[in-house]
């Protein structure tokens, strides 16, 4: 954590169809480069993600090791492992203004390392998996780590209307890769909720079904299955059918004010004050044994109790929804990713001596790394179905309701 700061997300990380699903909450105007802008009101135009994706992650044809033993230099070919570089800046050199950090060299895997570029992954093989489908355009995408780690995300442009619950989504496909040894390639299908800027992995409508990923390790001759992710994936209409048959089920299920309570405790637990024996010396210059009480713990999760507790009234991303479980839903999912307390602030100019600015451009940029790592990962997912596995259970062990399952 804590690689890049908000000036580096607002140029290497783009936003488009913010007409229609607003501006990315990251988004700092005074940051925006008039020639290379990081939002479009609608897709992003195919050339833009073209040229940022119009490198290649070569592969060295030999790795040799320089070695100084007393004083004398020793060059020893490495066969067993092979240099990953950034054909652009191999070829014209790092570009001026590239935040400290920036390398050709992206990374030394092993020889059998396989290598799926920018251009097969995002651009070709999205083509393809649309041809003949949804009316699709790229709606994100961006870099991290110099180029380390891509990411996108493609959609239909217009929200659909769950009628159940009034509130809109859009199904998306999110794709990564990484030439770090740090992801799989991955077309990932979920939804985005522009009321709260959340996603939503279809894996949770489909309790757990494995239909929505397709994952290809980069290992020797990988890309040749790339055709495979077409007969899994399916089409985004498809996916829309599931969501609004699961966002039905969940508006129809009532939470109970006492019900929601028991929630809130299970989900942040406030725990007793710790306590520990202390020597210290006395007055008289004796040495004594004391119990020293420490409330930070307790503090911290009455805090959350707060927060969730304020957004379960008042938050217009949770409060049209509260009191039943899709309420519980958007609380929980909207707290983990846009409130939650977010770690690694001090690593980015947001410690003590920091000034208020300087502290909340810390937390933005900490958040939008955590965000993307979650995103990518199950991290999200498990957290979702962590909340609504215990409304579930709250209410199915409470004997005077009756209640439907999702």
């Amino acid at each position: 954590m804590g690689y890049h700061s908000t000036t580096y997300y607002n140029h290497k990380c783009k936003k488009g169809n913010v007409k229609k699903t607003g501006y990315p909450w990251w988004y700092d105007p005074s940051k925006d480069d008039p020639n290379n802008p990081a939002v479009y009101d609608g897709f992003i135009p195919l050339p833009v993600i073209r040229e940022a994706f119009g490198w290649n992650a070569e592969e060295s044809v030999e790795l040799i090791a320089k070695f100084v033993i007393d004083g004398k230099e020793y060059l020893v070919p490495a066969r067993r492992f092979k240099a990953l570089g950034r054909s652009d800046w191999i070829v014209n050199g790092i570009p001026d203004g590239e935040e400290q950090g920036a390398d050709m060299i992206l990374d030394i895997p092993n020889v059998d390392y396989g290598v799926h570029n920018p251009q097969e992954v995002f651009i070709q093989n999205v083509s393809e998996l649309f041809s003949g489908g949804d009316n699709v355009g790229c709606e994100s995408f961006g870099e991290l780590k110099w180029g380390r780690r891509l990411f996108a995300s493609f959609s239909i442009p217009e929200h659909i209307n769950n009628s159940a619950s009034g509130l809109d989504f859009r199904p998306i496909l999110t794709v990564v890769t990484s030439y770090d040894r740090t992801l799989a390639t991955k077309y990932v299908r979920t939804f985005g909720i522009p009321v709260c800027d959340n996603t939503v992995n279809y894996e949770l409508t489909k309790a757990g079904e494995k239909d929505g990923h397709f994952v290809l390790r980069h290992s020797k001759n990988s890309m040749e299955r790339l055709a495979d992710a077409k007969k899994i994936l399916g089409l985004l209409d498809q996916q829309a059918d599931e969501m609004n048959k699961w966002l039905d089920e969940l508006v129809k299920v009532e939470v109970a004010e006492a019900d929601f309570q028991k929630w809130l405790h299970r989900m942040v637990p406030i725990p007793d004050p710790k306590t520990k024996i202390e020597t210290v010396k006395s007055v008289q210059g004796e040495q004594i044994e004391v119990e020293k009480v420490s409330y930070h713990a307790q503090t911290i999760a009455q805090n959350k109790h707060l927060k969730l507790m304020d957004m379960w009234e008042k938050d217009q991303r949770v409060s049209p929804w509260r009191n039943t479980r899709l309420g519980i839903f958007q609380l929980w999912n909207t707290f983990v990713q846009q409130e939650a307390p977010v770690k690694a602030t001090k690593a980015l100019g947001g410690g003590a001596d920091a000034t208020d600015a300087q502290k909340s451009n810390a937390r933005i940029t900490a958040r939008i790394e955590a965000n993307f790592e979650k995103m990518i990962g199950d991290a999200f997912t498990k957290e979702d179905m962590k909340a609504l596995d215990a409304i579930a259970d709250i209410q199915a062990n409470d004997p005077d309701k009756v209640v439907i399952p999702v």
